[in-house]
């Protein structure tokens, strides 16, 4: 978790990718920390910043009710975001999470 606050962007962004790959399969473990990714949504590298939301969509998927109070802040992200692939990865991570709190 420690590499999320590293200097070297790489470094911040193979964290993203190691966590979307543990989540899939072990979202439970991410569940609590969802504000950490939120904040990252924030981060100073662009490649860090498109990736995250990939995160709320791997977790919106399988544990959609964790996601959920993030909901209205990703779609806010996704109408907004000065950056499109940040916008339509939040907009995924929403229509994801929408649809699995409907089949729950």
């Amino acid at each position: 978790m420690k590499a999320r606050e590293d200097e070297d962007a790489a470094v911040r962004l193979s964290f993203i990718w190691a966590c979307e790959n543990i989540g899939t399969n072990a979202p439970e473990l991410f569940c609590e920390k969802l504000d950490i990714f939120y904040e990252m949504i924030s981060d100073s590298n662009e490649k860090v910043r498109m990736e995250v939301p990939e995160m709320f969509r791997v977790i919106g998927k399988r544990k959609p009710h964790y996601v959920e109070p993030y909901l209205d802040k990703l779609e806010w992200i996704g109408e907004n975001d000065e950056h499109p692939v940040v916008r339509i990865h939040s907009k995924g991570a929403v229509r994801i999470t929408k649809n699995a709190l409907e089949e729950s």
